[in-house]
């Protein structure tokens, strides 16, 4: 091609020839506009594969609801003593507080004395006579009986006198009654002295068992109430709150300690519901603590008794054996498995790049670059599914790739010649 520069007048020597130094340089531009050089790219076939997806989220570590155990008081009173503080490790049945005892304790004391009445009683209830009362009683009737034998021979001889009018009526009146008199006082010391050889009555002795069995059961509860102000750890755990201070009153009921066994935490984290259905049972998570901890594998060990009503999510808990140092409200980053896709077209996610909202990427075919768009799938570990698109031993460009031209000429080296 042949360029003419009409010259007015006469110009500077400089001026003309950098006039025609940049003429030449389009010249040669566009002449090689159809034979640019190739440019370096590295690229990757696509695969067939299994795609083991997860899903990754921000969780917080907590107590398992099952290990923890809020000490509470059972009686009312006022702390005498508290033996550890937040943070300590004790094991079950250790006494954590104390409450002063002198009261209960007086109860106890009333309590046994009550019982021991009681207890006393039934004895002699059920131990009966003794025999000098019984001997007692057999000599009283004997004597109403030669009482009433007396009385009877008497008034037998003044009725014989009564016939031959030789007594007065006066006087056998009162033979008559005196013989009465004797027969009930005889009939008298008979019962009593049978009553006594009988023993108790079976319900007198039934009331007193049961007055028995009231006392020792106010004794009971009594010593139980006493043994309520010794508060110990209801499991092996660390001490996460404590509330108890020496002096202060105490209602029951009235929380003072919690303690909560470490050895194993749940990693609760917050999944969209339509994510739950998604998720691989049978695959292992991954916990990964703030606190510098190493990775921690783990199962899904439940879920949350229903979706919130303003977001709509789901708790999930992972169960995570605790090393040692982990303790709850730490952070840290939950990997939840999804279910695998299977035999599915994929290739590096490096070669995907996204181009207003849409992701495209770039096949090598015959050593040209050409650009197409695709629809994605799943993601992991470094790979990304290809719905449509692409097919597998293609080759894409993984670095290098975005934005060339359509049929640029490229040349594919390994990743260390493209650095």
């Amino acid at each position: 091609m042949n360029f003419s520069i009409p010259i007015r007048g006469t110009l500077p020597a400089g001026v003309l020839a950098l006039a025609l130094a940049s003429c030449g340089a389009a010249a040669t531009e566009a002449g090689s506009a159809d034979e640019r050089p190739p440019v370096q790219v590295t690229a990757e076939q696509a695969r067939t594969m299994t795609l083991r997806p997860e899903l990754e989220l921000i969780g917080q570590l907590v107590p398992r609801p099952e290990a923890v155990a809020v000490v509470a008081a059972r009686v009312g009173g006022s702390v005498s003593a508290v033996h550890v503080v937040a943070g300590d490790v004790v094991a079950a049945g250790d006494v954590l507080i104390d409450l002063d005892p002198r009261v209960l304790a007086g109860e106890v004391d009333r309590a046994s004395a009550e019982a021991a009445q009681r207890r006393a009683a039934l004895q002699l209830l059920e131990r009966g006579p003794r025999e000098q009362e019984l001997a007692i009683a057999r000599a009283d009737r004997d004597r109403a009986a030669a009482a009433a034998q007396s009385a009877a021979e008497k008034l037998q001889s003044l009725e014989a006198l009564e016939a031959h009018a030789e007594i007065s009526p006066v006087r056998l009146a009162e033979a008559r009654t005196a013989r009465r008199t004797a027969d009930a006082e005889l009939a008298a010391a008979g019962s009593a002295l049978e009553l006594l050889e009988a023993g108790t009555r079976p319900e007198v002795l039934q009331q007193a068992r049961a007055t028995l069995a009231a006392a020792e059961a106010d004794l009971a509860l009594a010593r139980a109430r006493l043994g309520f102000t010794s508060l110990p750890a209801p499991l092996a755990g660390t001490v996460m709150r404590l509330e108890a201070r020496p002096g202060m009153g105490v209602d029951p009921g009235t929380p003072l300690a919690e303690v909560a066994d470490l050895a194993r935490l749940l990693a609760r984290v917050r999944l969209p519901a339509e994510t739950v259905p998604r998720l691989d049972p049978e695959g292992a998570c991954t916990v990964t603590p703030d606190a510098g901890s190493a990775a921690l594998e783990g199962t899904i060990d439940r879920f949350g008794p229903a979706a919130e009503e303003s977001t709509g999510g789901v708790w999930a808990f992972v169960g995570v054996v605790n090393p040692g140092e982990l303790r709850p409200g730490m952070s840290g980053r939950v990997a939840l498995p999804l279910r695998p896709v299977a035999d599915c077209t994929a290739v590096p996610l490096a070669a995907v790049a996204e181009r207003d909202g849409v992701a495209v990427l770039t096949v090598i075919r015959d050593g040209a670059a050409h650009e197409i768009e695709v629809r994605t799938g799943e993601r992991a570990h470094g790979w990304v599914q290809i719905l449509d698109g692409v097919a597998p031993g293609d080759l894409v460009a993984t670095r290098g790739g975005y934005g060339l031209p359509e049929g640029q000429a490229v040349e594919v080296v390994s990743a260390t010649d493209a650095r």
